[in-house]
């Protein structure tokens, strides 16, 4: 420890702020991150018959691809004007369908899978100003034709106050927005924030234990601890685990029942524990900026 804070006292750059620049390009520039946000949406019967189509139309270019061979959007395009009609589904819409069906067909052949993929799941990809327009709490997608223009339909998003925040960090310009990936119950937005990185003039260790996250952390010869008590993911876990043990006691044979129920304990239970990380994470993050620490 003591070695490697003298090094990074020194005026040249440390070979770790060097692997830090090379991940990043090489450059100390400003560069960006990338992360998706998750927000539950209002189920809407217009909205799954889309999805629908938009899965008939991926499905119809995996087959393109198998029968003629074709592993470009030029070579998918020629069938496109068919598969729009087939698949009843607008144009701009059917340009990302053809994105996601090569995205689908590389992992395939990334991974060397044996079975050729086809998609089951109904999720559709939206593209800001192009097939998607976000106004209040809505987003509104185009059906076909001239984006803004023609049939929209119109998607409503929960209400909580993390959506209202991330609002205002879009209307700032602290945030960009990319790519929406939307499903029957949620969509997810695909961010990217710029930010400057700095050289580390210190380390934070980082140890996850069953109960706690224990910090240490180096700066100028000096060492610091911390620690974030993780008791209440804890005994949150063992209460839920207890409430699936009595109900499955009490209803020992009714699996349809336990589906529905115990879905709605795992999601509540999970929400919940995100929300505590969530809040950990930044503290250890807020450290790490103020102190400009490198954590490990």
């Amino acid at each position: 420890f003591q070695n490697s804070t003298e090094a990074m006292k020194k005026k040249d750059k440390s070979e770790i702020f060097q692997k830090i620049q090379k991940s990043f390009g090489g450059s100390k520039d400003i560069v960006f991150a990338q992360k998706g946000i998750k927000f539950e949406i209002i189920p809407n019967v217009n909205l799954k018959n889309l999805l629908k189509s938009y899965k008939k139309s991926v499905n119809l270019f995996l087959e393109c691809i198998k029968e003629y061979k074709v592993t470009s959007l030029s070579g998918l395009n020629k069938y496109r004007k068919e598969i729009k009609e087939a698949a009843k589904i607008g144009g701009y819409n059917s340009v990302l369908a053809m994105r996601d069906t090569l995205s689908i067909y590389r992992s395939y052949i990334k991974n060397k899978r044996n079975k050729f993929p086809k998609v089951n799941r109904l999720f559709m990809k939206l593209q800001p100003e192009q097939n998607v327009f976000l106004k209040n709490n809505s987003l509104y997608i185009t059906l076909g034709g001239v984006p803004g223009r023609t049939n929209q339909l119109k998607v409503d998003i929960k209400k909580s106050n993390y959506f209202d925040k991330f609002i205002e960090l879009i209307l700032s310009g602290s945030v960009g927005v990319g790519q929406i990936t939307i499903t029957e119950n949620y969509c997810v937005f695909s961010i990217k924030k710029s930010y400057l990185p700095y050289e580390p003039q210190g380390l934070l260790a980082l140890d996850i234990n069953l109960k706690s996250i224990d910090a240490v952390m180096l700066k100028d010869n000096k060492v610091k601890l911390f620690t974030f008590r993780l008791d209440d993911i804890f005994n949150l876990d063992l209460r839920y685990f207890k409430l699936n043990r009595e109900f499955s006691k009490k209803y020992p044979n009714r699996w349809n029942l336990h589906k529905k129920i115990k879905s709605r304990y795992y999601r509540n239970r999970n929400n919940r524990i995100k929300s505590y990380l969530h809040d950990i994470i930044n503290k250890i993050i807020k450290i790490a900026e103020e102190n400009k620490l490198l954590i490990i």
